[in-house]
């Protein structure tokens, strides 16, 4: 029974569902670009640019994803890191 009234005491939040048009509207207004494919069937890439250009906006600057070189000179094998290097540090800053 205790189980039972903790899941009854927990708050429900609900989000707006936006419509494709809706969310490319705002994308737009923010001067970010974006086709309805991108939100259709969005890639990794495509998601990155997009977070990066809210952190400019909201966050006064840019992500720096290019630290590769520092880095890598720390490494064994550089080489195999290179992808890795730069998401790692677009995560860190998010």
């Amino acid at each position: 029974m205790l189980t039972q009234n903790r899941r009854e005491q927990r708050p429900v939040y609900s989000f707006p569902e936006l419509r494709n048009a809706e969310i490319l509207q705002c994308l737009e207004d923010l001067r970010i670009p974006a086709a309805e494919a991108d939100l259709a069937r969005p890639t990794p890439p495509i998601v990155q640019k997009i977070y990066e250009a809210f952190a400019e906006i909201f966050f006064g600057g840019a992500i720096t994803t290019n630290n590769t070189p520092a880095i890598a000179e720390i490494l064994e094998y550089p080489e195999l890191h290179v992808e890795s290097i730069g998401l790692i540090s677009f995560f860190r800053s998010m």
